[in-house]
This record gives structure tokens, sequence and C-alpha cells, in this order.
């Protein structure tokens, strides 16, 4: 079981994490992986997962942006349709 602790099964130094290794000890040692598990999260996001959710945030902001305008854009040709009929 150190073995596979020492193996930092989490990731970190930029690696990802290890699933089987995780599963492995979460099998041999629940309480062990519990804990190393905790120490983990507590460090907080690291540089990749704020990278990508600044990427998604900034996907999602453009959308909207676009659909956005796309109604605008729509609503507008509407409004110039109605006024056609009346003239």
């Amino acid at each position: 079981m150190q073995e596979i602790s020492d193996q930092k099964h989490f990731g970190g130094d930029g690696r990802p994490a290890n699933v089987s290794l995780c599963l492995e000890l979460a099998k041999l040692n629940p309480a062990l992986y519990q804990q190393l598990e905790e120490q983990h999260n507590a460090k907080g996001p690291t540089p990749d997962h704020v990278a990508m959710l600044r990427a998604q945030a900034t996907a999602y902001a453009e959308r909207a942006r676009q659909e956005s305008m796309v109604k605008a854009m729509v609503m507008g040709q509407n409004a110039a349709a109605r006024m056609r009929r009346f003239k």
C-alpha cells in the first residue's frame, strides 16, 4: 500500500490522476484513501483546472453573446415585416 500511495495516484506536478491506483487503494484501505483524497481536495484547484474553468466561462459568454445577437436580428426582421404589412 505504501508503494501505491507514493505513486501520486491523485496526480500532481502536471500529471493526471491514476484512476486504477485510486481504485486499488480504496479497495485495500478505504480509510487511508479517504484521508488522502481529503488532503488532495484541500489543496484547491490546479492551474490546469482553473484554466479550463476560465475557458468554459469565456465560451459560455461568447455563446450567450452570439445568441443575443441572433435574437436581436430576428426581432428586427419581425418588426420590419410588420411595418411592411401596415404600409
